[in-house]
């Protein structure tokens, strides 16, 4: 017997015994819910801080922005998870179990709204609900010291400008911002002066305020930049 026979024999009995279906991949098991809520947590933390601060998952300290690039990714990456919860075999899931993947539904649909009706391309007060009930979450932070409210308030608003001008270019195609939007983003603007500063008035690190309120102004400065900007859009045709 030549070498090469005796190299596919060797071969042949690694691979075991050939059975029709043999070649075929088996199918993957169904998710379960456990573990698709942890890919979901994770994707938040990711890519939504926000989000994953308001459901209590972390992030506390972090606001991202939203871009071109990540509105396309999360729409992808949103789509492809709304595929794999609906392989959930729900006949098999507890009272409790379904009860999860119905919040976990409600949670990506909610998420996926506004990526799907351009809601992120078309309206400046998305980006107002996004900074904003951002900052003022992490100000007002429960559980935590006083002066660690400060922190998470000031990294959040540290990113206040990076956020609003990534917003400029995703609303480069929409029309000059409404009154009611600019009037929205001026009422936001008494919070950061006023509101963010109630949870923080019992922190006595001196650092710790001026930091706060350094980074407040310039969230203020970006407020009034971003409302600027949008009303030196060109009108809608209707309102000319």
């Amino acid at each position: 017997m030549s070498r090469p026979e005796i190299v596919l024999l060797l071969l042949a009995g690694l691979a075991g015994p050939f059975t029709p279906n043999s070649h075929a991949a088996a199918a993957p098991a169904p998710p379960t819910v456990t573990v698709l809520e942890a890919r979901y947590h994770a994707h938040l933390l990711a890519a939504r801080p926000d989000l994953a601060s308001h459901y209590g998952l972390g992030g506390d300290d972090r606001l991202a922005p939203i871009t071109e690039a990540t509105l396309t990714r999360d729409a992808a990456w949103l789509r492809s998870f709304g595929t794999e919860i609906a392989r959930l075999d729900t006949q098999r899931l507890s009272a409790r179990e379904r009860a999860r993947a119905d919040s976990l539904r409600v949670r990506v649909a909610r998420e996926a709204a506004p990526l799907e009706d351009h809601t992120w391309q078309q309206e400046p007060r998305a980006y107002l609900a996004l900074v904003h009930a951002a900052v003022l979450e992490a100000g007002g932070a429960r559980h935590v010291s006083p002066c660690e409210r400060g922190r998470r308030a000031m990294m959040r608003l540290r990113m206040v400008p990076e956020v609003l001008r990534a917003a400029l270019i995703n609303l480069r195609e929409t029309h000059a911002m409404a009154p009611a939007a600019a009037a929205a983003f001026d009422s936001a603007a008494v919070d950061l002066r006023t509101t963010l500063f109630k949870p923080l008035e019992n922190c006595k690190d001196p650092r710790r305020q001026a930091d706060v309120i350094a980074a407040d102004t310039l969230a203020l400065r970006a407020y009034a930049s971003f409302v600027a900007d949008l009303r030196a859009f060109p009108a809608a045709e209707h309102a000319r």
